[in-house]
């Protein structure tokens, strides 16, 4: 448990903020354009009007289409944790070693049945 407490600080904690930062930019920058899209797949019915029904059954999938998983936010997750990999990685590793993880490596042993 330690181990993967120490893992997300040194490494996921950091990608997730950076993540989250880039794709709350993202929203904000193109706020006016994914309202439009929203309110526009709401009404249903395309009667210039959204009843609660429409909104009811329609909000949720349109902003999650619309906020959540655009191609703008992939890109910005994929070349994110890219990075980070590329960057973390060497430093979770001699971080883990540094608290011993590579002695408890070495002195475990498998058996195959």
């Amino acid at each position: 448990m330690a181990c993967n407490m120490k893992m997300f600080e040194l490494a996921l904690k950091p990608v997730a903020k950076q993540v989250c930062e880039a794709i709350l930019h993202d929203q904000m920058v193109r706020i006016d354009e994914i309202c439009a899209a929203v309110l526009k797949e709401c009404d249903k019915d395309k009667d210039g009007l959204i009843s609660k029904e429409e909104l009811c059954e329609h909000f949720f999938q349109t902003v999650r289409t619309h906020c959540f998983m655009t191609p703008q936010n992939l890109k910005i997750i994929n070349d994110t944790v890219a990075a980070a990999v590329t960057e973390y990685g060497p430093k979770l590793v001699a971080s883990l070693n540094k608290i011993g993880l590579k002695r408890q490596r070495e002195e475990c042993t498998c058996t195959v049945m």
